[in-house]
């Protein structure tokens, strides 16, 4: 889980680096202001899912259990 918001950098820096580490694990990115240019490079980098804060404990509930799937 990752936020869009963090100090150094943000959560979409840090995920192109993961990825291009090939770290393949599912990624949840958080933020206040989803934009779509945010959206775009998410879904450029595979994260699955983009959440808008404030969001339910469900949202995180339902994404950790479509893991399972």
């Amino acid at each position: 889980i990752l936020d869009h918001h963090m100090p150094c950098m943000t959560g979409l820096e840090l995920a192109s680096r993961l990825r291009a580490d090939r770290w393949r694990f599912p990624i949840l990115l958080i933020t206040a202001a989803p934009s779509p240019a945010i959206v775009t490079r998410a879904t450029q980098l595979g994260i699955e899912t983009v959440l808008r804060k404030p969001f339910a404990e469900s949202d995180i509930v339902a994404f950790v259990e479509g893991l399972a799937d």
